[in-house]
């Protein structure tokens, strides 16, 4: 019997939790000196990494989980071919390569036009898919650092106009977006975004 969709993405938000938990822990630390701002920073890239990846699973877990059926969550989805096994559903979405990419998003939405009508509930509207592009440029310049990535990483920071971080991520995701209350990271408010596509893509 199918289960609800939205267990998905209540694991993936109970992880971010955590994640934001241990962020808490480490500043703490580091106000009593325990560990320097450049090692806290390095930890934030970290733990972006890490919130990065869990979304990249959770969007292969729930793509093929509601391909073969094992999921359900809107009525109006509705797949065009019908799989029964994750093995099968695997061969036929990597198309014979060792895997396939789920972020940038938008490789999960045009991949998701020819296996469910409508794309549902692939189709996330251009501001949530614009936040998850910011995700993943952010990702890029932590992982790559290439020129490209630095230039697409500084459009970000151009854009909200924060004038720190421009040589390291962990800098600008520590810095407050909001002075609150409570007051807000650029980290905690990417963690949100992660956490709110999520329940989307997932009905709720």
């Amino acid at each position: 019997m199918p289960r609800p969709a939205a267990k998905l993405s209540k694991k993936l938000t109970a992880r971010l939790a955590r994640v934001g938990r241990v962020r808490g822990k480490y500043e703490d630390l580091c106000q009593r000196e325990h560990i320097t701002d450049d090692e806290l920073e390095d930890m934030y890239e970290t733990w972006f990494l890490q919130s990065h990846l869990a979304f990249e699973s959770f969007l292969e877990n729930l793509f093929i989980g509601l391909l073969v059926g094992r999921l359900t969550a809107d009525r109006s989805i509705r797949p065009r071919i019908q799989v029964r096994s994750d093995r099968v559903a695997r061969e036929v979405i990597f198309a014979g390569k060792d895997y396939v990419d789920w972020m940038p998003f938008n490789s999960t939405k045009n991949r998701a036009e020819p296996f469910f009508r409508g794309g549902r509930p692939f189709d996330l509207s251009e501001g949530d898919c614009t936040l998850l592009a910011e995700v993943q440029r952010i990702r890029n310049f932590i992982v790559h650092g290439s020129s490209h990535a630095e230039r697409q990483y500084l459009k970000i920071l151009d854009a909200h106009r924060v004038g720190v971080g421009r040589r390291k991520a962990g800098t600008f995701l520590r810095r407050h977006k909001t002075v609150g209350p409570p007051p807000e990271t650029w980290f905690e408010y990417y963690l949100k975004v992660l956490g709110h596509s999520a329940h989307r893509l997932c009905g709720e």
